[in-house]
């Protein structure tokens, strides 16, 4: 299903690390499974639990990050939509947000947007309060400093 986007939209590529790590990871995982065959081979050696448990969250990591990268940051003239696949798109309009912050975590920076969610009835719910976590896309100092000139002071 392809969206339409106004004119004014600009989309943000991810970073290059995330296919950096979506590459180790991979690799990583390749080897401990590798590992894992070459082991099974004799029916009297015990199953390497250790080794097993590392390769589950070798695949895990990896592909967490390989969603990171495959992520689409929209933004518009009046909302920024993220796009995680799969997944669904989740837009946060301007007037919505509360703050922005920028946080960084093992394998980049990421920008943190908190806003009201919407009601039913299209107002913002100033009772509720929501995130959404924009993962490090290319141009991230410039995504920032639109965001950051577009929240409430």
């Amino acid at each position: 299903m392809t969206r339409a986007f106004p004119a004014d939209a600009v989309s943000y590529p991810t970073s290059p690390r995330y296919k950096f790590l979506v590459g180790a990871g991979a690799a990583l995982t390749g080897l401990l499974g590798w590992e894992l065959w070459q082991g099974r081979g004799n029916p009297a050696d015990e199953f390497a639990w250790g080794l097993g448990f590392f390769f589950v969250v070798s695949v895990l990591v990896t592909l967490w990050y390989a969603r990171e990268m495959l992520s689409r940051v929209i933004l518009a003239a009046n909302a920024i939509t993220v796009t995680r696949r799969p997944g669904r798109a989740r837009t946060v309009e301007f007037r919505q947000m509360v703050s922005v912050s920028e946080a960084g975590r093992l394998g980049g920076r990421s920008i943190t947007i908190v806003f009201h969610p919407l009601r039913a009835d299209g107002l913002i719910d100033l009772e509720g309060a929501d995130s959404l976590i924009v993962p490090e896309v290319d141009d991230h100092d410039g995504l920032l400093a639109v965001l950051e000139a577009r929240a409430p002071a």
